[in-house]
């Protein structure tokens, strides 16, 4: 298992942005809740996907169908 522990700049750091960064903790603990239980291989496919379908929304201006999505990861 890997263990990381924080540098001794953290405590500085953290408290220097505990504002900007508190409201970003449920999204970062719902990413992390779901990335625990991905391998390699399926958080780097989730990514690309996601990668994907954003670019599309923004192309197209609305949420693309499935198989455009799937489209767009293959190329």
């Amino acid at each position: 298992m890997f263990t990381a522990k924080p540098g001794r700049a953290f405590e500085d750091a953290y408290r220097a942005r505990k504002d900007g960064l508190e409201q970003w903790t449920e999204i970062a603990d719902r990413v992390a809740d779901l990335l625990v239980r991905m391998d390699t291989a399926e958080a780097e496919l989730a990514a690309t996907v996601h990668f994907a379908c954003t670019g599309l929304c923004d192309r197209l201006g609305e949420l693309p169908t499935e198989a455009a999505v799937i489209d767009e990861v293959l190329e």
